[in-house]
């Protein structure tokens, strides 16, 4: 079932982006003069969209590893309470081109949605200790049988 989300919601989240965007454009323009924030670019870009590892970057620069809040949590690990989170885009689906006259020469059709999503370093978080030893004896014994 499909969340509803108000009008007001909808341009809340609709600044955001445009203000994280504005300044993702300013972040792109000093990253020709800064050698090392190319570099830890380069170095994110080999799994995100380069528009996210520049997000990464502008916002985390020591950012080591990042995940979303329950990825960390089935890794054992838990964000604690009042850390920020980096924001990125993920896809959000498409729309359907309306006429055939819309649809792009390469085939694709309609137009890519993203939303702005929160991801956390691993220095934002904290083991769970019963979980984390789950993981880790879970990682054991799968070492020890293969």
């Amino acid at each position: 079932m499909a969340r509803k989300f108000t009008a007001a919601a909808r341009e809340a989240a609709a600044a955001a982006r445009a203000a994280l965007l504005t300044e993702l454009d300013k972040f792109a323009d000093d990253l020709d003069e800064d050698e090392v924030a190319a570099a830890k670019v380069a170095v994110w870009a080999e799994r995100y969209s380069e528009r996210n590892a520049m997000l990464i970057v502008m916002q985390a620069p020591n950012a080591t590893m990042i995940k979303g809040f329950r990825q960390w949590q089935a890794e054992g690990r838990q964000v604690r309470k009042g850390e920020t989170g980096i924001r990125i885009l993920a896809p959000a689906g498409n729309r359907a081109a309306e006429e055939p006259s819309e649809a792009k020469p390469d085939g694709e059709k309609g137009r890519q949605f993203f939303k702005l999503i929160s991801v956390f370093d691993v220095a934002q978080t904290d083991a769970i200790e019963d979980v984390a030893q789950q993981v880790e004896q879970s990682a054991r014994e799968s070492v020890a049988v293969g």
